[in-house]
């Protein structure tokens, strides 16, 4: 299996300080120096993923400035997310039902898009569906527009208390579909922070298998948590 990781509104700096990243790197590790680094990183991430030429993945939609994917390609990405252009369209639109073509967005950023926006721009880039983020949907993934874009959802019991379950959408070698639904984890196990460590033995020892050990950061008497 191959993943890729796609910038997203979460990876700005600003919104990862308003929405607690900055403040979670504080407190694990002391210093604001991971945040930074961080940010710097994100910088680079890509901005959208073309699955075998079909699926087209992105954090939160399209924009009226780009009508094929060569445009996005174009687009300098190492940068800090702008305002408003094509870049921040990419991070912050979202489709709607009730819009046509397009709408003004009541997030400040990006656009609302309707299912002839979605339908012009798959059959101009010959491709199957859109596959985003970006909206909080209760049963974890939602079709759109016959089947034309698809809102994926992974993060259960947003913000510790909207109560929706998550999913991961996996395709497999020929595009077959397949949507993981879960739950969220018990409070218990969200109360321990845990570290994998790998111990490898010296390298003149060519028949070995690498140790694994699940170390609790918190508490060496902490529950361990069941689903790690």
């Amino acid at each position: 299996m191959k993943a890729v990781r796609s910038h997203s509104t979460y990876s700005i700096s600003i919104t990862g300080q308003v929405y607690g990243f900055y403040d979670e790197c504080l407190r694990k590790y002391g210093s604001a120096n991971v945040w930074r680094y961080c940010t710097d990183i994100f910088d680079y991430l890509s901005l959208s993923a073309l699955i075998e030429n079909k699926v087209f993945s992105v954090h939160g939609g399209l924009s009226p400035a780009i009508s094929t994917l060569d445009q996005i390609r174009t687009i300098d990405r190492k940068q800090e997310v702008p305002h408003d252009g094509a870049m921040c369209d990419l991070l912050w639109s979202d489709p709607e039902d009730i819009v046509d073509g397009w709408g003004l967005s009541p997030r400040g950023a990006g656009f609302l898009f309707g299912g002839i926006v979605v339908t012009s721009f798959n059959h101009s880039n010959n491709i199957d569906y859109i596959c985003r983020a970006h909206q909080l949907v209760m049963e974890g993934y939602k079709w759109m527009f016959n089947n034309q874009i698809v809102t994926v959802w992974s993060a259960p019991n947003y913000c510790y208390r909207c109560g929706n379950v998550a999913a991961i959408l996996e395709l497999d070698g020929n595009l077959n579909k397949q949507f993981r639904v879960f739950d969220a984890a018990p409070q218990v196990c969200r109360q321990y922070h845990f570290i994998l460590i790998t111990i490898i033995k010296p390298a003149h020892i060519l028949s070995y298998k690498p140790t694994r050990i699940l170390v609790s950061l918190n508490s060496s008497n902490g529950p361990q948590c069941p689903f790690v």
